[in-house]
């Protein structure tokens, strides 16, 4: 095996056997769409893969070892470790704040995809400040915001409902749906900042696309939809992530409706204006008669093929951005 010039910064832990593994049973999507990934990466690049820790950089942006996949199971990917210093080209990352503002990254010569630009959008208040004209109301709080300032908020929407959200956790963690009634309460005991939003009720669905509560997921791609996902919560639950039961139904990027595309389409405006390759999901909901932007997802999952004939196209798009990447 060439040593690889593209890499993944993964958490990668130790088995009672000693062995290094990413990923346990319950998370076969996750394993199965990084093991497709990385083919479509080798496949575009002619190159291999590797995998790397971020306990495992130093000074001058290398690493003192890495890892290549060897086998993949019903309980994990298994790696071998490979006891060499390595410096890639482009490091795909999958650990979120801790790459960015790691210490020694200011020497590293690598390229990380997506890029500091891209990736500081998966903090819902920066996104929020970026593309607020397409959100939810919405307002960042902890537990020394003015009282004065969390009334007028509540004051100024109709539901009898509030949302706080985490600034950069997924998966749905740490979402909350709270009376409004209980908002100053719940605010003067939060450990970490938030951010406050108006609840939007979206139990009418779209004609046409989806009934009931939703979001719907748009996998982009350097400036391009390749995928569109429609998730929904569990009965009477509020949260589509199917981390946290939901289901999710993909289709095509030929059904996005018109309206979503166009609103989509100024969000997209603004990030090619940030950046020429990058990968993200843009995930909206339908209510009162307009669609909100809930976030944009710098490290969203990607679809395994078990799931979709569509994770192909996807997974296509990604490993050509990342080719063009490192030899833009």
């Amino acid at each position: 095996m060439n040593t690889p010039v593209i890499v993944f910064c993964l958490t990668i832990s130790h088995d009672k056997r000693g062995y290094f593994k990413y990923g346990e049973a319950k998370n076969l999507q996750f394993r199965h769409s990084l093991f497709a990934l990385a083919q479509h990466i080798e496949s575009a690049s002619s190159s291999s893969v590797g995998y790397v820790l971020i306990d495992d950089l130093r000074e001058g942006g290398n690493f003192d070892k890495y890892y290549v996949l060897s086998t993949i199971s019903d309980k994990g990917l298994i790696f071998t470790e490979v006891k060499k210093t390595i410096c890639p080209k482009v490091v795909i990352n999958r650990r979120k704040d801790e790459l960015y503002f790691h210490p020694l990254l200011s020497e590293a010569p690598w390229k990380i995809y997506n890029d500091s630009q891209i990736a500081k959008l998966g903090n819902k208040k920066t996104c929020h400040e970026l593309f607020g004209d397409f959100m939810p109301l919405t307002m960042s709080v902890n537990r020394d915001t003015n009282t004065d300032a969390i009334k007028t908020f509540a004051n100024s929407i109709s539901d009898d409902k509030v949302v706080l959200k985490p600034l950069r956790l997924n998966g749905g963690r740490g979402i909350e749906v709270i009376a409004r009634a209980d908002l100053s309460d719940y605010i003067t005991a939060l450990d970490e900042p938030l951010i406050l939003q108006e609840f939007i009720e979206t139990s009418e669905g779209v004609d046409g696309l989806v009934a009931g509560r939703h979001d719907v997921r748009l996998y982009t791609v350097d400036g391009e939809i390749s995928l569109m996902a429609i998730r929904q919560p569990a009965e009477h639950g509020y949260l589509a992530n199917t981390s946290l039961g939901g289901s999710i139904e993909f289709r095509g990027a030929s059904a996005i409706p018109a309206n979503l595309r166009m609103t989509a389409q100024r969000v997209i405006d603004e990030l090619n204006s940030i950046s020429e390759h990058y990968f993200v999901s843009l995930d909206f909901f339908f209510g009162n008669n307009r669609w909100y932007l809930v976030e944009v997802n710098d490290q969203p999952g990607v679809p395994a093929e078990y799931q979709t004939a569509y994770a192909e196209t996807i997974l296509k798009a990604i490993a050509d951005s990342v080719w063009e990447y490192i030899n833009g």
